[in-house]
């Protein structure tokens, strides 16, 4: 789905709502992300996902030509560009949230698979004769993670 557009002043007008809707999401998002909340983080994923393709579509427009946007009003333009810059700063933030959740995700498996190969590593040690015996269990053991963010 684009824009429906009939003057450059339109497609500012409607790039500004687009981004600011895109931007309360992504700040919402971050809010549950905050609140340690992840699950209800899919309440709004299809919203933001059909909003992101239309605004992805309409960036790569008007990139490719930038007469789209000549002639629209000077302060529109400049309310687009605030508008972007907020929405920036809120997806660097929402960016570093999600970095920072994988990261200890991921030093959390790593930890529980360290310490399962350390439970199920055979235990050398003396039997009753004095001479080194092989304890503990050879099985391989499995080891699931059940991935939420």
């Amino acid at each position: 789905m684009a824009l429906a557009v009939d003057s450059p002043t339109d497609r500012v007008e409607q790039l500004i709502i687009l981004t600011e809707k895109l931007t309360d999401i992504i700040l919402m998002e971050t809010g549950l992300l905050k609140e340690r909340r992840p699950s209800d983080l899919g309440a709004v994923l299809d919203e933001k996902t059909r909003l992101s393709k239309v605004y992805a579509r309409e960036m790569a427009l008007v990139n490719k030509d930038r007469s789209l946007l000549e002639g629209a009003k000077k302060d529109l333009m400049q309310l687009l560009k605030k508008a972007t810059a907020k929405f920036r700063d809120a997806l660097g933030e929402y960016q570093r949230l999600l970095t920072s959740a994988r990261q200890v995700t991921e030093d959390m498996v790593k930890s529980i698979a360290s310490e399962v190969a350390t439970k199920r590593k055979p235990v050398i040690a003396y039997g009753n004769n004095a001479a080194l015996k092989q304890g503990g269990s050879d099985r391989p053991t499995a080891l699931t993670y059940n991935e939420v963010i």
